[in-house]
């Protein structure tokens, strides 16, 4: 099966697509004519809100150490299945292309993320921990020639909301090195001039009959439809949910209802001239393609006085010459309004001076009216102050957060449940997994053997592991870490959780 051909697990409009439709919608996807004619369907989109909590500062000074809770709402966009692998096709056709452009303008290594790079000598692709690394491992590597060296990180504002749909064009035009052709253009139209419809009042209108997938035996090899009442939009991944609709009065239902939104108008009612869809298969190469010559202007101004751009979507991190630093802020802010129409948020752009003393790196951020040392230049997950790389303090808090929640949440289940047999008893094996060592091991599934309870059946899924998982893989992969002191406590914690 070729690397576009994804399967998805999340309800839509219409059927799901198995493996056994490869070679159909191969030879669909394949024909431009049929991509042409092709009549997209709306996208679900829905709303994701994440908690952060953060001490409050005012230009880098304490104002209350009481953490202030915020949520962070981000729209997510998911494709019908059969237009999802139209999408799929022609992201790694784009990628493709794209990735010979970068590669003969010397950007293989400026670009990370939405691509996939292979680690030298190795089978496996980097990731987030990799990048990171290698950011941290040149500050390091010239502070040996440099005593003082700058790190400035920028961020994009609305990254994908503000994409300029003439720009995009252009840009994809500039990629093939030719006019759009019919098939590209109905795709570049559809992602620009989508429609939607929002999650929760789709799940409201079929949430009486959802369509799920059930097994028809307990080794889970045959499969069967029917459609079941679920009572909220948490527990659609639990019941196995594969479809909203099945047939054409369906759709007929969603329209009479009001409920597909059009996305031709802005806010005031103008023409839309921005933005393309977070979540869609085709949205990450279209905003690399979009950025390709803001990256290269970028990268020969840094690398021409020396200095280092790396670029993780709309994370920008420079590592220049202290005497550039108004040089480089005012190219980045003025460039990206230049060649992007973007905006570079201005409260989020931070300044961290590395200076070399007595045998040690040190991290000073530089403020409106101060320089502030042993701080943290935090880059992709990570800290650095110089010498050690951490985990985001953030992250670890999320995690033991969500332990603690899990834990408590089991214990009010074994407490108020229904059945008797079971009342008051505390199921650990699910937490285990899920938030210790236990768990942190990819390996294959298991259930019981209903003939012999003694034995167990090897299912084809696998469990990938847990967090912890994850800081193994960056306890194994960053240099000069001191991210196992951060973790040494978790299963006492955990176990004393379990108590209370």
């Amino acid at each position: 099966m070729k690397k576009w051909f994804k399967i998805k697990r999340y309800p839509h409009i219409g059927s799901q697509i198995s493996r056994e439709d490869y070679s159909r919608i191969k030879k669909y996807v394949s024909n431009s004519d049929n991509v042409e004619r092709h009549s997209f369907k709306p996208f679900i989109k829905r709303v994701q809100t994440k908690r952060k909590f953060r001490k409050q500062y005012d230009d880098g000074i304490l104002i209350s150490k009481k953490r202030k809770k915020d949520l962070k709402p981000r729209e997510i966009c998911f494709a019908s299945h059969l237009d999802s692998q139209i999408y799929s096709y022609y992201s790694e056709f784009l990628s493709k292309k794209y990735n010979k452009l970068i590669t003969k303008h010397n950007l293989a290594k400026v670009v990370t993320a939405y691509r996939k790079i292979k680690k030298d000598k190795s089978k496996s692709g980097k990731c987030n921990i990799d990048f990171a690394n290698e950011v941290f491992s040149l500050i390091k590597k010239r502070s040996e020639t440099k005593k003082n060296q700058v790190v400035i990180a920028f961020d994009i504002k609305g990254f994908f909301d503000n994409l300029n749909h003439k720009k995009l064009k252009e840009s994809w035009a500039y990629v093939i090195n030719e006019p759009l052709p019919k098939d590209h253009y109905q795709i570049f139209k559809n992602i620009t001039k989508f429609s939607f419809i929002k999650e929760d009042e789709l799940f409201n209108l079929f949430k009486d009959r959802i369509v799920v997938e059930r097994y028809v035996d307990s080794y889970k090899k045959d499969k069967t439809l029917k459609k079941k009442k679920v009572d909220k939009i948490k527990y659609l991944k639990e019941k196995r949910a594969v479809s909203y609709t099945v047939d054409s009065k369906d759709l007929k239902l969603i329209r009479n209802k009001g409920l597909i939104n059009a996305n031709k108008l802005d806010k005031k009612g103008n023409k839309r001239t921005v933005g393309i869809p977070q979540g869609s298969p085709i949205s990450s190469v279209l905003a690399n393609i979009y950025m390709f010559e803001f990256d290269k202007k970028m990268n020969e101004l840094l690398s021409n006085s020396g200095g280092i751009y790396r670029r993780y979507s709309d994370d920008m991190i420079v590592v220049c010459d202290l005497t550039q630093i108004q040089r480089v802020v005012y190219e980045f802010e003025s460039n990206i309004k230049k060649l992007c129409d973007l905006e570079i948020q201005p409260h989020k752009t931070q300044i961290f001076h590395f200076v070399k003393q007595k045998n040690r790196l040190s991290c000073y951020q530089e403020f409106k009216t101060h320089c502030t040392v042993n701080r943290n230049l935090e880059y992709l997950g990570f800290q650095f102050d110089g010498e050690n790389v951490l985990l985001k303090n953030s992250s670890i808090s999320s995690y033991y957060r969500k332990m603690k929640k899990s834990i408590n949440r089991s214990k009010y289940y074994a407490k108020h449940t229904r059945n008797k047999a079971n009342k008051g008893k505390l199921f650990k094996s699910r937490l285990f997994e899920k938030f210790t060592v236990i768990g942190s091991h990819r390996k294959r599934k298991r259930i019981r053997d209903k003939k012999d309870k003694s034995k167990f059946k090897v299912l084809k899924f696998y469990n990938y592991g847990n967090y912890l998982t994850y800081v193994n893989k960056s306890i194994n992969n960053v240099e000069n870490n001191s991210i196992k002191k951060q973790l040494k406590n978790h299963w006492k914690i955990f176990n004393t959780e379990l108590k209370k």
